[in-house]
């Protein structure tokens, strides 16, 4: 029977186990048939180096035979397998079944390709976990029901499926690794070992930490141990004391029979004195914060690898720790042993969105989002010299497309477009080549895509037009490019073969389905990184930790869901589905807290980092993970206080919710020289009444939004203003009725045609595009329903269209309260004017709006006019008194503005010998099918005389006070109106001033 040995982490685990492994020892030859099995490679190297460290010094020659779990399973097997196969990739497995398949559920796997793609990942899963547990598949008679069909027909024939599986495998030549396991234990026992030759080059085995063993594994450690005399199992547990056990070595030692057999090894062979860690707790909101202050700990270059170690529970912290690293200022030798995921890359980004371009084409058009996604990338720059040129060249395009509006393009326009185009130093023609290079590469190559040589040769051209065709020829200095250059050798080593090679059936020979296996590579296969495993500040994964120790650890996102990570979901494996296929179910609990633990327990010095992000719409939720709490837990019954600290960001908060953003003098100065120079419109005063802060930015810092892709929400309201100025311009300046014009087939044709030159097509889905287009009509046909009711009715008798689109200014000399006169000049431009005989002449000043939902306040309106004066201060109580008398919309301010400008104007419009009129001024709603035309003055004929009265002599004296409050109030306020807030495009930046210094 195996001998048993227990060593407390603290001890320096493997520096102990050579101490002890060397004692008496005589390093000749002999110990060459000593093999010792660790679980993990880095565990065996590490131990190596101690070897080689202490064997040194003793002046050895001669080494054990070293081997991890994986590299003992691959020997074996050659030496034992007459005709050994190599496991091949997860995805090459996966070929194989999919070609059983049809075999087992009679259909066409082409046709449902994606569908059965996933199935089969899954079945390979379930798969795996039999054979890892050494269980024989049996076809379930009652799958459960919640399974879609495919998976119920396949559970149902799940033994037919395996063995055709394996067969057809074999046959391509190619094993699952637990299935070389499988098949070393089987042939293991079917032989004596010690009669054959491989068993002559071995007299003892240790097999050293060992935890948590499936049943494949365990069968395999019996079989083989049962040939030798001389074996030994070394345990590592957290703590010195032999009395608690963690429950994972417990199990160990039982399946070993060996329930009280064991010693804790002497405290002579103990690499270092046994003490309890140093342990201190941090926590922090923002991962950046948490990797400078881990950096922050970090003051000399290590010199030995067991020094610090910096352990990542979440592999995505990896880069942003490398690009710290970088800008750290002491130089630092890194070694990063774990594997990370492709698809956190910027060219796997480029090459997951030159796919979905493919995926997201309507009708042969492109996606503009998909096609922006692709010209955008940063990675495109690689392809220039000149890194100014993608701003130049390809921000113009960018900036044709959000104009149009388009959510679909051809390319053909845009190269059409840009034939002509010139910009800064880049001429014509060579603007003209490389629109249509990087189409050719990125676009129109993987439309034509029909075998997977194709997808092979689309790669390379990508990889040379980004000139990273060679880029692994050439040697390597930055974190970056080191990262890039193990990137790329994932792609030429294990990508591109897959496709240039003759691995595929013909039956996956299809654009779309070789897409998903591009697709699925890019997303799943796992980039190594770089640096001697040996020297340096070691960066490690949680699983790459085992056995090892050293001085200095820093555990960073010990985070729920990181530590211990949570487990991928597979539908087929539920602890329902385990049950009935006899796979155990595990509390994979007690293994991480065994892994914690003697993790803790193997440092001298532990810093342990948590996020804590509890409510946020940026951010995922993060709280703490389990064994933070239970650490902290242990410390307060022992009777001491968890070490503790708050990472806090470097900001300040105001103690009180500012009112506005201050006014310097020099913004007054350049308001007034603005005001002075320029034409200011009703959109200008809008803007500064509803929300100053909005104000600074647009008008002040000038800034704006990019146009959004697709349909605007002005489009409606642009297409109708088009309509009706198209409609009506041939009767400008001539009296009509609606009953005389009216045609409506005409009405149909022009609409056609104008909604046709507006595109709407290429911004709308095919459903939105018939319901707009249909609403859009109706609303117009019922507007002029009404007109025509009216004239019916006698209530209209006739209209003279007076102007369209027209442009009316009226400069004004404002009286500033310092003293100074500033000249302004106000404008506007007026949708409609109309003449219309009615009862009362009225001169109407129409604006067309596409929301039925906007009217003026007639109300309000009666109120400002009769009672209301002004302010006698500029501050923001005044200014939102101003703005209650006009509306949330400020529809009222529009109207009155436009009033204003039309009283200046009136004489232009109305003849001196016309005596009895009425000045109104509205909006005509299209879609408002009820009330079409609202007014702001709804007034009996009497009080139109205030009216009148108002806007000849005292509506200037309003304008008058916004231009000083503009000028004189101490700051730009922010709305107290959360409304205005919702879609604004500054949101952000306007947080950030509010809030924050």
């Amino acid at each position: 029977m195996p001998q048993a040995i227990l060593i407390p982490a603290n001890s320096h685990f493997l520096k102990t186990l050579v101490n002890f492994f060397l004692d008496g020892r005589s390093l000749d030859e002999s110990i060459l048939k000593t093999w010792i099995v660790f679980p993990n490679k880095r565990s065996a190297l590490f131990f190596k180096h101690y070897l080689k460290e202490k064997g040194g010094k003793n002046k050895a020659g001669f080494f054990p035979r070293i081997f991890s779990l994986e590299t003992l399973v691959d020997y074996l097997y050659v030496m034992l397998e007459d005709h050994p196969c190599p496991t091949g990739t997860k995805i090459l497995r996966l070929l194989p079944l999919l070609e059983v398949f049809p075999q087992v559920l009679s259909e066409n796997v082409s046709e449902n390709f994606e569908k059965n793609f996933f199935w089969g990942i899954k079945f390979l899963e379930v798969f795996e976990e039999l054979e890892k547990e050494d269980i024989e598949p049996q076809n379930l008679v009652y799958p459960p029901e919640n399974l879609p069909p495919i998976a119920q027909d396949l559970f149902e024939k799940l033994k037919k499926l395996y063995l055709e599986y394996n067969a057809l495998l074999s046959q391509k030549g190619w094993v699952s690794p637990t299935f070389r396991l499988k098949r070393v234990v089987e042939t293991l026992e079917k032989i004596d070992l010690k009669k054959t030759f491989l068993g002559s080059m071995i007299e003892e085995v240790w097999l050293v930490g060992f935890a948590g063993l499936r049943k494949i594994e365990e069968k395999l450690f019996k079989v083989f141990l049962k040939n030798f005399e001389k074996a030994f199992l070394v345990f590592e547990v957290p703590k010195e004391d032999p009395t608690v056990l963690p429950n994972v070595v417990k199990n160990t030692l039982q399946l070993f029979g060996m329930n009280q057999d064991y010693r804790v090894l002497p405290k002579k062979y103990y690499a270092k004195e046994v003490k309890t860690p140093s342990i201190k707790i941090y926590r922090s909101t923002d991962l950046h914060l948490e990797i400078t202050k881990a950096l922050d700990l970090i003051r000399e270059n290590p010199q030995r690898p067991d020094e610090i170690a910096i352990v990542l529970s979440d592999p995505n912290t990896l880069i942003p720790l490398i690009y710290k690293l970088e800008q750290k200022d002491i130089p630092l030798e890194v070694n990063i042993s774990l594997f990370y995921p492709l698809d956190s890359f910027p060219l796997n980004s480029l090459l997951t969105a030159v796919i979905k371009a493919q995926r997201d084409k309507i009708q042969g058009l492109y996606s503009t989002q998909s096609y922006l996604k692709v010209i955008k990338h940063p990675m495109l720059n690689r392809a220039f010299s000149d890194n100014t040129f993608g701003e130049e060249f390809f921000k113009p395009i960018e900036d044709f497309i959000r104009n149009k509006g388009y959510v679909t393009i051809d390319l053909g326009e845009i190269e059409k477009e840009f034939g002509v185009y010139h910009q800064g130093k880049y001429t014509q023609d060579i603007i003209g080549k490389i629109i249509k290079e990087v189409h050719q590469v990125f676009f129109k190559n993987w439309e034509t895509i029909r075998s997977p040589k194709d997808i092979g040769k689309n790669l390379e051209k990508i990889l040379e037009f980004l000139n990273l065709k060679d880029f692994n020829l050439k040697s390597q200095s930055s974190f970056q490019d080191i990262v890039l250059h193990n990137y790329l050798e994932v792609i030429e080593t294990e990508v591109l073969p897959f496709f240039t090679k003759d691995y595929l059936p013909p039956f996956i020979n299809n654009k779309e389905n070789l897409l998903t296996l591009l697709e699925y590579l890019l997303k799943t296969q796992k980039v190594p990184l770089f640096g001697d495993p040996l020297r340096g500040l070691q960066i490690l994964g949680l699983m790459e930790t085992r056995l090892l120790s050293f001085k200095k650890l820093i555990l960073l996102d010990i985070n729920e869901g990181s530590f211990p990570p949570s487990q991928k979901f597979n539908p087929l494996l539920t602890d329902e589905i385990k049950s009935w296929l006899k796979i155990p179910i595990f509390n994979h609990n007690e293994l991480w807290s065994y892994y914690f633990d003697r993790l803790v327990n193997s440092a001298e010095e532990v810093h342990l980092f948590y996020l804590l992000v509890e409510k946020s719409t940026t951010q995922e939720v993060k709280e703490p993970s389990r064994f933070i709490h239970r650490l902290k837990w242990e410390l307060e019954q022992q009777g001491k206080e968890p070490e503790e600290e708050l990472i806090q960001p470097n900001f300040c908060v105001f103690s009180k919710r500012e009112e506005g953003i201050p006014k310097t003098e020099k913004i007054k100065e350049s308001l007034f020289n603005h005001l002075s120079r320029e034409r200011v419109s009703r959109y200008y005063f809008e803007t500064y009444l509803k929300c100053g802060a909005k104000f600074f930015f647009k008008y002040i810092m000038k800034l704006r939004e990019p146009e959004r892709l697709g349909f605007k929400v002005e489009d409606p309201g642009k297409f109708i203003h088009s309509f009706f100025e198209e409609f009506f311009r041939p009767y400008e300046g001539k009296r009509f009725l609606i009953l005389e014009i009216y045609d409506e087939n005409r009405i149909k044709n022009k609409f056609d045609i104008l909604w046709k030159n507006f595109e709407f097509e290429k911004k709308f889905d095919p459903l939105s595009h018939y319901l707009s287009k249909t609403i859009t009509l109706a609303s117009i046909l019922k507007y002029f329903e009404f007109l025509r009711k009216k004239e019916e009715e006698k209530k209209i008798k006739a209209h003279k269209l007076l102007g369209l689109e027209k442009d009316l200014e009226t400069k004004e000399d404002i009286v500033l309260c310092d003293g100074r006169t500033l000249n302004i000049t106000f404008y506007g431009i007026f949708d409609f004017l109309i003449e219309r005989e009615e009862e009362v002449r009225k001169y109407l000043i129409m604006d067309f709006k596409s929301n039925p939902s906007i009217s003026p306040q007639p109300k309000k309106m009666k109120e400002f006019i009769n009672k209301y004066s002004l302010p006698d201060k500029y501050d923001l109580e005044s200014l939102c008194s101003i703005l209650e008398n006009f509306g949330d919309s400020l529809a009222n301010f529009q109207l009155f503005f436009y009033c204003y400008l039309f009283y200046k104007n009136k004489q232009k419009f109305i003849s001196s010998k016309v005596d009895n009129y009425i000045i109104n001024a509205g909006f005509i709603r299209p879609s408002n099918f009820k009330e079409p035309e609202d007014f702001l003055f709804n007034l009996k004929k009497k009080e139109y005389a205030a009216v009148n009265q108002f806007f000849e002599k005292e509506a200037k004296s309003f304008l008058e006070w916004i231009v000083n409050h503009m000028l004189f109030s101490e700051k730009f306020y922010f709305t107290e109106k959360e409304d205005f807030c919702k879609y604004c495009e500054y949101l952000p930046l306007c947080k950030n001033y509010r809030y924050l210094i």
